[in-house]
């Protein structure tokens, strides 16, 4: 049943070109960006996992922060200036309610 969902999913983040992948019980969400665009691709993301909270709903179901969790991935040197605007997973759920 759950990759039934799932399936469903795909075509709600390709809308904010973020790669959907999922595997059993879980799925991940993910993009690629340069770091100088890192404030669209990060409003990408959360703009992304506000329509999947919203399809979430809309099929009885919820997604859980407390399992969810964001990852940051790059070089230090790459990651240095962005360290201001990473946001936790908290702060995820918190942007895309708004």
């Amino acid at each position: 049943m759950y990759i039934t969902y799932a399936s469903e999913q795909q075509p709600v983040a390709g809308k904010h070109k973020a790669v959907f992948h999922s595997f059993a019980d879980d799925s991940q969400l993910s993009k690629a960006t340069l770091v100088e665009d890192i404030q669209a691709a990060m409003q990408a993301i959360v703009n992304c996992i506000k329509s999947i909270q919203d399809w979430s709903s809309s099929h009885r179901l919820k997604l859980n922060a407390a399992k969810s969790e964001v990852i940051w991935l790059g070089t230090r040197q790459q990651l240095a200036p962005i360290a201001c605007y990473m946001p936790t997973i908290y702060e995820v759920f918190s942007f895309s309610r708004s």
